[in-house]
């Protein structure tokens, strides 16, 4: 088959003689152990390099295959030619004037001196790779209160790293506070009886007229949310999703939370009897407290009165008066008060889930009431106390739910209040409400908006994708992020092309392009590109596949439009395929090549030879901006990050005679499933678990993963595994009592959950080796260094990435891998002197790193 003639690779090839294909023969052949066939084959490679005719006979193969050499890639940096000039200079005063437009979207953000110069580097560059090591949300009132899973916060009392909830009702993170200083402030009504205060400039994520969900500030919205019908009728244009119930921690509670409520729904709280009225054709509520309530506890019934009440008592002669713990419990909730004043504790209104169902079950089996409509029903809920009704309002709200507060006066009497409430599953536990009930909720359209002060406001961003989060009244709303300056001024006529081999990485790419105002961009995890977009955000898989199917959209898109070709965590790429787009365009269109990376280019030792053998280096060029770990540093903008090297009774393992000079076999003997290293790593594990240490344990073999985590959860540690395609790994407790492991899917959110959620280990393959942002690491133990220090350097960065802003140092724990085979203690020694090199301090003394572990400890029980 013809070989596409715009690819500049192969027009190289082409024109060099027969004497270059055969050293490349040499340089490809090599046996390789087909597992399948149980035969040892020539490579793919050499069998698809031998399908070519250089000359001038037609190719056999489409494009060349992944897993080139490094000297075809330094053959290939040839054809890549510096341009002597570029059309436009930037100065640094054009990319400031850039950087203030972008300060008017993230009122925190300020550019650092490196940063510029790494930025005008890029620009006035045609080819530049920028070494810099690891290194917004909308206005809202300070002052209003929004309930996070540590409980109900003052918005302005928010920190970086606080949990919040998002729109699935699950925890996630604040990752950013951008103060707003005093703004105009205007409350918005929902229709399922909420209200949220915010700015003009706050953004929503709203659906108009049922139609698809949008993103657009409140200005937007503010003389636009309804519209005049013919009879003079507002129609309302706007709505919100409502939330998923909210996952708060299960609470230990010694009152029953469905006890609790029927005592504040009908029960008896200020005398020495605390008790409940309760008809006869209601026994089974009865019933029901009996089997819930504790041994130590029983029923009187008194029925005298019309209503039958019921009294709990102690079960012992001492438990009479006083000495009865439910009026003891009562008193200190201080729900010892007359139905005008009863309320919901607030820790009951902060249970888990199915605990303030049976909450909620509990106020309206004992005082609420269900009617049955055509296609509905009609729950309501009556009380002589305001505050109770605001807080049923509130539990409903927390459930997914409607709630509606209508009040009214009899004469004579108290002012009476009437909780109307649309829920999705059945509240009630009471057969005869129960069998009323038909599922209803209300769509939450916007039905007012009015400005009621001006106050000092802050906006936030959060960890998830969807970047909602669930404020006042549990109502989703919306926040933005952070990204590269380059894209800002490169942004205008200019398409640009993003690569990396990592979606939990181009994710946080979109982020940042849209905290930046770009939203030209094309990116969402398993959808195609769009390649009519400013900028495309795209997977070099999902790149290779492209070029693989020869797709015509994608090689036009490369030949006549892209302009920009920017690779993230550039010092990854060690396949040519990486780098196919760049051969595909026109070299006069082709503005600018960039590459990122935030691991240090140096020297490699075997199994590769030079500098030049990095293939990065051969495409791009040699690094033209350094800012390594050590300069962060000292700048502070990383902790300080310490390092420790577990020694361990290490021996060359028995590698296959057949096998002993290949190193992939090498490694996995020596390093992969060295039984001693591995035993040495697990007692490590277990040791900072002890001590609540944040750690990221770096492997590059799943099932090697696999086992070091059943080991752990069999003594009760609980850990999780992601690797590629955003998949997680968990043991879990099998159906006949042994383990199961358990297959999901899910990424940097989920990471982030688990390591506030009692889970203090984190396995992870390649997918978290780069520029995956997870501040809450603490420690790396690199199980797999991987085969090259540049690899070791950059795995350790996932417990560097701790800011120092009050936060505690970070460590990266690695093993002295001496008395085995001698290129893996060569490739130690090597990690070592980087590690030094980096600003990483070592603990020699076994006893004084154990000794600052405690003590970091301890540090962290305070924060």
């Amino acid at each position: 088959m013809p070989i596409y003639r715009t690819n500049q690779f192969w027009d190289y090839l082409s024109n060099e003689s027969i004497i270059t294909i055969r050293e490349a023969k040499k340089l490809l052949t090599h046996l390789s152990y087909n597992f399948d066939t149980q035969n040892y084959d020539k490579s793919y490679y050499w069998q698809t390099i031998s399908k070519l005719e250089i000359d001038g006979i037609k190719y056999e193969t489409i494009r060349f295959p992944g897993g080139l050499t490094s000297w075809l890639a330094n053959k290939l940096s040839i054809g890549i030619e510096e341009k002597s000039y570029l059309e436009y200079e930037w100065d640094e005063d054009e990319i400031l004037a850039e950087a203030e437009k972008v300060k008017l979207i993230n009122p925190d953000y300020e550019i650092r001196d490196y940063q510029l110069e790494a930025v005008e580097t890029s620009l006035n560059n045609f080819r530049s790779l920028i070494n810099a090591s690891v290194g917004s949300g909308k206005e809202q009132p300070c002052d209003i209160i929004i309930p996070t899973p540590d409980g109900f916060k003052k918005f302005g009392d928010l920190k970086i790293g606080n949990r919040i909830f998002g729109l699935d009702g699950k925890s996630q993170f604040v990752t950013g506070i951008f103060p707003q200083g005093k703004k105009d402030v205007y409350k918005i009504s929902f229709q399922n009886g909420a209200t949220v205060e915010c700015g003009l400039e706050h953004l929503w994520t709203v659906r108009k007229n049922h139609g698809k969900n949008k993103v657009i500030t409140l200005k937007d919205m503010l003389n636009n949310y309804y519209k005049l019908d013919s009879r003079g009728f507002k129609r309302y244009l706007y709505s919100v999703d409502y939330i998923e119930p909210v996952e708060y921690a299960k609470k230990e509670y010694f009152i029953d939370p469905y006890i609790l409520g029927i005592l504040i729904g009908d029960g008896t709280l200020t005398t020495e009897n605390i008790g409940f009225s309760c008809p006869d054709n209601e026994i089974e509520i009865v019933k029901r407290i009996i089997k819930i309530l504790p041994k130590t506890h029983h029923l009187q019934a008194n029925r005298y009165p019309a209503c039958p009440q019921y009294y709990i008592r102690m079960s012992t002669p001492r438990g009479k008066g006083k000495y009865n713990l439910y009026k003891k419990e009562i008193k200190r909730l201080n729900l010892n008060v007359k139905s005008h004043l009863k309320f919901i504790p607030d820790e009951y209104m902060l249970g888990s889930i199915q605990q303030r169902k049976d909450l909620l079950a509990g106020l309206l089996d004992a005082d609420g009431c269900c009617r049955k409509r055509k296609k509905h029903c009609s729950i309501t809920y009556g009380t002589v106390s305001e505050k109770l009704a605001q807080d049923i309002q509130k539990l409903v709200f927390s459930l997914g739910g409607a709630a509606t507060i209508r009040s009214y006066k009899r004469k004579n009497k108290r002012k009476e209040f009437e909780v109307r409430i649309e829920l999705l599953f059945n509240p009630f536990l009471l057969n005869r409400k129960k069998s009323n009930f038909v599922p209803y909720r209300i769509t939450n359209t916007i039905i007012n908006i009015e400005k009621i002060r001006t106050t000092e406001c802050m906006c936030i961003k959060v960890s998830n994708e969807d970047e909602l989060y669930i404020t006042q009244n549990y109502i989703p709303t919306h926040n933005t992020s952070i990204m590269a300056l380059v894209c800002k001024c490169l942004i205008n006529n200019n398409k640009i092309l993003i690569l990396n081999g990592n979606n939990l990485i181009l994710g946080q790419i979109a982020e940042r392009l849209a905290s930046f105002g770009i939203t030209d961009v094309s990116w969402k995890e398993g959808e195609e590109p769009d390649f009519a977009k400013s900028i495309v955000v795209m997977n070099i898989a999902n790149s290779d596949s492209h070029l693989n199917r020869q797709d015509e959209k994608y090689i036009n898109y490369l030949k006549n439009d892209v302009k920009t070709i920017i690779y993230d965590e550039a010092h990854h790429l060690q396949s040519l395929t990486a780098f196919e787009p760049i051969l595909y365009t026109n070299p006069d269109n082709l503005k600018h090549l960039i590459g990122y990376s935030g691991s240090p280019f140096r020297n490699r030792k075997d199994p590769y030879k030079t500098q030049e053998d990095f293939r990065t280096v051969a495409i791009i060029g040699e690094p033209n901006f350094n800012y390594e770990m050590k300069d962060a540093i000292k700048a502070g903008s990383i902790a300080q990050p310490y390092g420790y090297f577990i020694r361990y009774p290490n021996k060359a393992c028995f590698v296959p005679k057949a096998y002993e000079k290949n190193y992939n076999m090498q490694y996995r003997a020596n390093i992969t499933y060295n039984k001693a290293r591995n035993k040495a790593g697990f007692e490590m594990l277990k040791f900072l678990n002890q001590y609540g240490i944040k750690t990221f344990a770096s492997v590059n073999n799943t099932k090697a993963a696999q086992n070091k985590m059943k080991e752990l959860k069999e003594i009760g540690i609980n850990s999780l595994l992601i690797c590629g395609n955003n998949t997680i790994y968990e043991w879990g407790n099998g159906p006949r009592g042994g383990l199961k492991l358990e297959k999901r899917k899910g990424g940097k959110t989920e990471v982030i959950n688990a390591l506030n959620n009692n889970y203090n280990i984190i396995f992870g393959t390649s997918v978290l080796d780069e520029g995956v942002s997870i501040d809450i690491f603490q420690a790396a133990v690199l199980f797999s260094a991987g085969k090259t220090n540049i690899a070791g350097i950059q795995r350790l960065g996932r417990a560097s990435r701790k800011r120092i802003n009050g936060q505690n140092v970070s460590f990266v724990i690695d093993f002295q891998d001496i008395g085995g085979y001698p290129t893996f203690e060569q490739h130690y020694l090597e990690r070592r002197e980087m590690m030094i090199d980096s600003g990483i301090k070592i603990f020699d003394n076994v006893l004084n790193f154990i000794d600052f572990i405690k003590r970091i400890s301890e540090e962290n029980k305070k924060d």
